[in-house]
């Protein structure tokens, strides 16, 4: 039985000839015919049927089945999907190496504080259920500097045209779930698409170099923005300039990295760690920043320009005091931001979960209850400790009646050792104090919480007296160590050591 011979370019070439101008002809009349037009055809023209025969007959010798291929199951084929999903995996690694590169830059070209980075967000109407084209309501453009913070914006409201048909209902449920825009055709904003698009790129146009710098956005809006910029780019020529769009978390990232370098503070243990803090949106209700319309129906929250402006405050709050920038109202922060408060931070250790600028944006900021009751005041800068006493007690006088009782019974009265002529008074001798258990009063570990109840507020916040006349929990707090023996916590105001024995409580001043 003869070999069947190799499929080569040839082949390809007679096949798709035929199917095209010799239905009617035989194989051998119509490879005559395609015989004649491969002769004269040059190497670039037989090239892509080379190709495919090529692959055709790899496919062959690795024994796959002959047939079509493989589908998944929306019908898409799975090579495709693969494809598709190394290219997004590719263009998501050069973006990260073109961020790395632009901030790295900075550095060495002491930039860092005067670079301009550029934001962008977008709301739109409806997704089409065809192309999955997004339908634009609204578009901001914010220039934005560690140094400058927000200093330029372009926002405006996008009219696309005709009525949605076929996804009125989504489009209605989609803005009156966010933006509350109105829908075409009675939208509000301009309806010259391509004069948007040539807006947003003037914009973002380098003066100097005539480059266009990449536009960062949220990582989830990547696909959103580059659908809306493709609709408005519609109304103009083929060779209109490509934009870049970029993640805006990668960004804050990097950038975080490199102002904690500079400012010699710890840097972030990775990308989690700032995406975690970019999430949390600490100006998420902050007013004063959205537009008149958002502003006037109370939608702040979905507001383009609200969004960037809050990018732009949260760059500015979690990088700006590493180097030492001096923060602009309505730029670096809000407007009714104390600037004092920030600039003179409270003598403690506000973590990565709190914001130091939405914490003093708030309406007081007379005093700040800092941990390990400790309380600061911004006026005095001075901060004292909840513990101190301003009774006016010695450190070396301890009162026997601060201790805590056991209970009462017959079974539970001890007497001291003899250590004076009176043993039924505590005596002092070379520092130590012993107390009789009969003549203090009964030892109820529990008594002493009745004596610490809240203080009412007063009208002032420095008119407080923070210190209690009676002891507090942490001075008379009492560790059990097996049935009748107690022992005293060390306090950091006096040096307390217990000793051993049952009933008895040993008190050691130095």
């Amino acid at each position: 039985m003869p070999k069947k011979p190799k499929t080569n370019g040839f082949m390809m070439f007679t096949t798709e000839w035929r199917s095209k101008y010799g239905k009617k002809l035989s194989l051998a009349e119509a490879t005559e015919e395609a015989g004649k037009i491969w002769g004269s055809m040059t190497v670039e023209e037989r090239a892509p049927y080379n190709d495919r025969a090529r692959q055709e007959r790899m496919g062959q010798k690795s024994g796959r089945p002959a047939g079509p291929p493989k589908l998944t199951c929306t019908g898409k084929a799975i090579e495709q999907v693969e494809k598709e999903r190394a290219e997004a995996e590719q263009r998501e690694h050069q973006m990260k190496r073109n961020i790395e590169m632009t901030v790295r830059n900075c550095v060495k070209n002491c930039q860092l504080e005067t670079q301009s980075y550029f934001f962008i967000m977008v709301n739109y109407f409806v997704k089409s259920l065809k192309g999955g084209i997004y339908v634009p309501a609204e578009i901001l453009v914010a220039e934005y500097s560690l140094k400058d913070g927000v200093c330029r914006k372009y926002h405006t409201f996008i009219n696309p045209g005709p009525n949605i048909y076929g996804l009125h209902y989504e489009a209605q449920h989609h803005s009156e779930t966010s933006h509350k825009l109105p829908l075409p055709p009675n939208a509000k904003g301009e309806s010259n698409l391509g004069l948007i698009y040539n807006n947003v790129v003037d914009f973002i146009r380098d003066e100097n170099t005539g480059e266009y710098p990449p536009i960062y956005t949220h990582r989830d809006s990547i696909t959103i923005v580059e659908s809306v910029l493709e609709f408005l780019k519609s109304d103009l020529n083929a060779n209109s300039v490509e934009l870049k769009i970029y993640s805006i978390q990668y960004l804050f990232y990097i950038l975080k990295e490199a102002t904690s370098e500079m400012g010699e503070v710890e840097q972030p243990k990775s990308h989690y760690i700032t995406d975690a803090y970019f999430e949390r949106d600490f100006f998420e209700y902050q007013t004063g920043i959205a537009c008149t319309y958002h502003e006037d129906i109370d939608k702040s929250k979905y507001c383009t320009q609200s969004c960037v402006t809050r990018w732009g405050f949260m760059f500015s709050d979690y990088m700006c005091r590493d180097i030492a920038i001096d923060l602009i109202p309505g730029r670096h922060v809000p407007e009714s931001t104390n600037l004092a408060a920030i600039i003179n931070p409270a003598p403690s250790t506000y973590g990565d979960t709190e914001s130091h600028i939405s914490v003093n944006s708030e309406s007081t900021y007379a005093t700040k209850a800092i941990s390990e009751h400790k309380v600061y005041y911004d006026d005095h800068k001075t901060f004292m400790s909840a513990r101190s006493n301003a009774t006016g007690r010695s450190i070396d006088k301890y009162d026997t009646n601060e201790f805590p009782s056991l209970g009462a019974g017959p079974s539970r009265k001890k007497h001291a050792r003899a250590v004076s002529p009176s043993p039924a008074k505590a005596t002092r001798t070379d520092h130590i104090r012993t107390i009789d258990i009969e003549s203090a009063d009964d030892l109820n570990p529990w008594s002493s919480r009745s004596r610490n109840v809240p203080r009412e507020p007063d009208t002032s916040h420095f008119d407080i007296d923070y210190t209690r006349d009676d002891t507090t929990d942490n001075e008379t707090t009492v560790t059990g160590y097996g049935r009748g023996r107690m022992r005293m916590n060390q306090s950091t105001i006096s040096n307390a050591t217990a000793g051993s024995g049952r009933g008895r409580l040993l008190h050691r001043y130095e």
